[in-house]
């Protein structure tokens, strides 16, 4: 049997997608080196996590050599593994890829990426939006009429998540069905497995020389079980290096913080602090988790749990500020934490950032042009701080060009808040650049629909466009 691995790569370059496959686990530091990673033409990578290893793609291919049946795949990113299984199961079977989309910013242009690929290259391939295993049995209903002959499993990879996993499919598994659990070893699910297995009862192995650890279950008598002793063992998996744990605990812990078992969340957090020598970075971590959900008690106890570690250091005392802020603290309250936070050890561009919107906000002109030019020093690509210098520009009385070029160097940088584009419009209007004053309106407006200013700026122009003024 010829292998599908040309098409697999070559169905992702025809919708503009460049994969890459096997990075050096030695060279990078990296255990998931070896997995596959998607790129648009412009180099910027999808934030859809990555996909089983090259290897791993052809250890499938061997163990479904000749099979066929109804697959199923819980946990999709970029659609790198459905595609291969759509591959596989051509003329033989049919593949559903489900996502919660909940990973990075990309999961729904995964699934479309998935639909896009399937119909270009007529696959047995569909691609849900579910969350496993809350929609399991309308999936698995709907669309295999409730019987399962292969499953990938590659979803939150946690011991609590891989047991609900397989709990959720297990009703339908069929008596010879195959299932892969991505990831076994390298995120430390070796326990949950186990006790899968025991649930389980027919064959089960974890493969130590797979780039993940992966763990099957599967029909003791089934053709491939002679293969898997080229890729089981013993010897326990190398421990990975630099703060790879310390980083995976601490996405756990935030992400399990606002689940429905807190305890979950408090066991990651101790395995997180467990793994680093700075606490203190995890425990801002989790602030930042809660001040983005605006839980500003959480935050605030967070940031206490930082300071009381480092008092000196001024990253809790400024996201103190960005909570008081936030919860309409006056100004001069604001200003009073940030300027604390300046005095402190290792202030950030974005603290001097914030701090000179408020010292512009209280009409400190030249302290706010101060920490706006000493933020661009250290973040030259930032837009941000240039935009406070045309602000201030404006305050003082600048000609109305002098403006358009400041706001027109912010334009080119990131980020382009609709903030920024409208004050670009505002100057654009003043020096008679109806077009692109209409042009960066409309899109302010669009980025911020809600936005008053935006708004009536918007309309302003299209009166203007339309001779009305």
């Amino acid at each position: 049997m010829g292998s599908m691995v040309h098409e697999l790569l070559d169905s992702f370059t025809r919708e503009g997608i460049r994969v890459q496959v096997g990075d050096s686990e030695t060279r990078t530091q990296d255990p998931d080196a070896q997995f596959a990673k998607a790129f648009l033409a412009d180099g910027t990578r999808l934030s859809s996590g990555a996909g089983i290893a090259l290897g791993e793609v052809q250890l499938l291919e061997l163990l479904l050599e000749g099979a066929g049946g109804q697959c199923l795949v819980i946990g999709n990113g970029f659609g790198w593994s459905a595609v291969a299984l759509g591959l596989m199961l051509r003329g033989r079977g049919r593949v559903v890829a489900m996502d919660a989309c909940l990973e990075g910013l990309d999961g729904g242009r995964g699934l479309d990426l998935v639909r896009a690929i399937a119909a270009r290259h007529g696959l047995p391939l569909k691609a849900v939006e579910g969350l496993s295993p809350r929609d399991l049995p309308g999936i698995v209903g709907g669309h295999f009429g409730g019987r399962l002959d292969i499953v990938l499993v590659d979803s939150l990879h946690t011991d609590e998540q891989q047991l609900q996993d397989y709990e959720g499919i297990r009703p339908y598994l069929a008596p010879g069905a195959l299932v892969v659990f991505h990831d076994v070893l390298n995120w430390r699910m070796e326990a949950s497995f186990q006790e899968i297995a025991r649930r389980d009862g027919r064959g089960a192995a974890i493969l130590h020389r797979t780039a993940s650890g992966l763990g099957l279950l599967f029909p003791p008598d089934a053709p491939y079980v002679p293969l898997l002793e080229a890729f089981r063992g013993e010897a326990l998996p190398p421990r990975p290096a630099g703060n790879v744990w310390e980083d995976r605990y601490s996405y756990l812990a935030c992400l399990y913080a606002d689940s429905d078992d807190p305890a979950v969340g408090k066991k990651y957090l101790a395995l997180a602090l467990g793994e680093t020598p700075r606490p203190e970075l995890v425990w801002m971590d989790l602030a930042r988790h809660h001040f983005d959900r605006q839980n500003w008690e959480d935050c605030l106890a967070c940031l206490g749990e930082a300071r009381s570690l480092r008092p000196d250091w001024s990253e809790p005392t400024h996201f103190e500020a960005l909570v008081a802020r936030s919860r309409g603290a006056s100004p001069e309250v604001v200003w009073s934490l940030l300027a604390a936070a300046l005095d402190q050890a290792e202030p950030t561009p974005e603290l001097k950032l914030d701090a000179g919107f408020a010292a512009f906000d209280l009409d400190r002109l030249d302290l706010a042009e101060r920490l706006g030019r000493e933020a661009v020093a250290e973040r030259p690509d930032w837009s941000l701080p240039r935009h406070l210098g045309a602000l201030v520009a404006r305050r003082r009385g600048a000609p109305a060009q002098e403006l358009w070029l400041l706001l027109s160097e912010a334009l080119r940088l990131r980020p382009v808040s609709p903030e920024l584009k409208h004050d670009a419009a505002l100057a654009a209007l003043e020096t008679g650049r109806l077009d692109q004053a209409a042009t960066l309106a409309a899109e302010a407006a669009e980025m911020a629909p809600d936005w008053e200013p935006a708004r009536k700026l918007l309309a302003r122009v299209k009166r203007l466009g339309a001779g009305a003024e």
